[in-house]
């Protein structure tokens, strides 16, 4: 039992590294690519606190810290489903294990 969580532990942190280290540099790929990141941080608050004075209106269409956002995101995303796929695929073979215990059981109490 110790060996399965140990490889549960070790199956949840490496999906979630390589999950992680994928879909941030796919995102940042497209956050950098034809200037996008310029267009979020310069181009969309200023022509939006120019057709209006309100500050307000600037704080709220500017887009603050985007990499660092998406970052994190990325983080809280895998490291959630890095628990969740070792468990989807261990619950097979714990449930096999339990249905194989269980019919040998049931066998051996039948013949005595």
């Amino acid at each position: 039992m110790a060996l399965l969580k140990s490889f549960k532990e070790t199956v949840a942190t490496f999906l979630s590294i390589r999950w992680r280290k994928q879909l941030t540099e796919d995102l940042h790929g497209h956050y950098f690519i034809n200037l996008a990141y310029y267009e979020l941080n310069v181009v969309l608050p200023s022509s939006a606190a120019s057709a209006s004075n309100d500050k307000q209106l600037k704080k709220r269409n500017a887009a603050d810290n985007v990499d660092q956002r998406l970052t994190q995101d990325v983080e809280r995303m895998t490291t959630s489903l890095g628990v969740i796929v070792p468990e989807l695929l261990v619950a097979p073979f714990i449930i096999g294990t339990v249905l194989i215990f269980d019919k040998s059981t049931a066998l051996f109490l039948a013949h005595k």
